[in-house]
């Protein structure tokens, strides 16, 4: 899924998030529009009620692999990211269904 983060800090996406307890799925979140110069330069990526596998960074936009989750319970994902001059820290809600 694409996401992008508005000038304001705010996501950016279509519909809900949602996934299969056994889908693997990747997040695409671009923070280009929100750090406009800066640089990232750390994140740190939770889970709650889902497994974050894995994250990476290139230019400003972060790719976050998660998985696992019950059906029924929503996920989220805490993304805590930071640039030389800011910092910025949001949660993404995953709906977790048997599809």
């Amino acid at each position: 899924m694409s996401i992008k983060v508005k000038p304001d800090g705010d996501f950016v996406f279509t519909g809900d998030i949602e996934k299969d307890p056994s889908d693997v799925i990747d997040l695409v979140i671009d923070y280009a529009p929100f750090f406009k110069t800066d640089t990232i330069g750390t994140i740190t990526v939770t889970g709650t009620n889902i497994t974050v596998d894995s994250s990476s960074v290139a230019s400003n936009v972060v790719t976050v692999w998660v998985s696992a989750g019950t059906d029924g319970v929503d996920g989220e994902v805490k993304l805590n990211v930071v640039t030389s001059t800011r910092t910025l820290e949001r949660t993404l809600v995953i709906k977790v269904l048997n599809k």
